[in-house]
């Protein structure tokens, strides 16, 4: 793959999407961002923390842009939702609540290379971070850390 990547460089691009399985975003993306190329990179970052601030610090030192793609907060729903918040039509928000589903227990989701953990991070790198995203663009700068087990425990339905 790197390969390739040398003769997308040396073509001269100015900016490059990069949509390749999750255990190569650092690799690609930090190749990239090196040789000045902005890059839109397809969440997650990558599968590590270390990888996620190393990339961070790959693009700061270019001055290339880097873009990750949190795609759902571009959503016609997501932008009414955003245009009600920050309007005050709808009053303060206090808290969100989400909750996503996975079809079959996240089986349908995890096939191919999706499916070897090596490659990947977890359902909730892969899935939620979009639910996420979406949450700290409606609550910022607002949005605080709360400890789960201060939560009330609900009945089951």
């Amino acid at each position: 793959m790197l390969g390739r990547l040398e003769v997308a460089i040396a073509a001269g691009l100015d900016v490059a999407i990069v949509t390749t399985p999750d255990d190569t975003h650092f690799a690609v993306a930090s190749r990239l961002l090196e040789a000045g190329i902005s890059v839109y990179l397809e969440m997650p970052m990558a599968i590590t923390l270390e990888d996620c601030d190393r990339l961070l610090e790959v693009a700061e030192r270019s001055g290339a842009r880097l873009y990750v793609g949190h795609n759902m907060r571009h959503s016609a729903v997501v932008k009414q939702m955003k245009d009600l918040i920050d309007s005050g039509a709808i009053g303060e928000v206090k808290s969100i609540w989400c909750r996503h589903f996975v079809g079959n227990g996240g089986d349908y989701y995890f096939k191919d290379w999706h499916a070897e953990r090596a490659r990947v991070n977890s359902l909730l790198l892969q899935k939620a971070t979009h639910d996420i995203d979406v949450i700290h663009l409606h609550c910022c700068p607002r949005a605080r850390v709360l400890d789960p087990a201060s939560f009330p425990v609900l009945p089951a339905c």
